[in-house]
């Protein structure tokens, strides 16, 4: 509830194998971060959380992905946390050679309050394995 509104917080990727890109939309949740090496962007896309608007339009942001690329969504139950904030590009420098569960795990144990949801999703793409011909 958010001032006597139902609503719900929700990222959503959508992934295409076929020209490797994941369409992002976002409605109510802290920006989705993007890791490419050692660089982190949090994407530009935003939104009402559902519920909120009968009307709402959502943007959706098409972000081209190649192998090793990593994109987390989180709810504010982590981001909250400012431990938290400034600790995770930490565990992003490893991301290449941990698996999900587990940097998803590191992301869950550095926040220190537990008042709040605490949600994390990872979306990494791998490289391609060549056949033998």
């Amino acid at each position: 509830h958010t001032e006597s509104r139902d609503s719900v917080a929700l990222c959503a990727f959508l992934w295409d194998g076929r020209n490797s890109t994941v369409t992002v939309a976002n409605a109510g949740m802290p920006q989705p971060v993007l890791v490419r090496g050692p660089e982190i962007e949090e994407l530009p896309v935003t939104g009402s959380p559902l519920g909120w608007f009968p009307d709402s339009q959502y943007e959706e942001l098409v972000v081209p992905m190649l192998p090793g690329n990593l994109l987390m969504s989180y709810s504010d139950g982590l981001s909250d946390d400012l431990a938290w904030l400034q600790s995770f590009r930490g565990i992003f420098a490893n991301s290449a050679v941990l698996d999900l569960r587990e940097m998803a795990r590191r992301l869950m144990a550095l926040a220190q309050e537990r008042l709040d949801d605490q949600t994390v999703g990872l979306l990494r793409v791998l490289p391609i394995k060549e056949t033998a011909a």
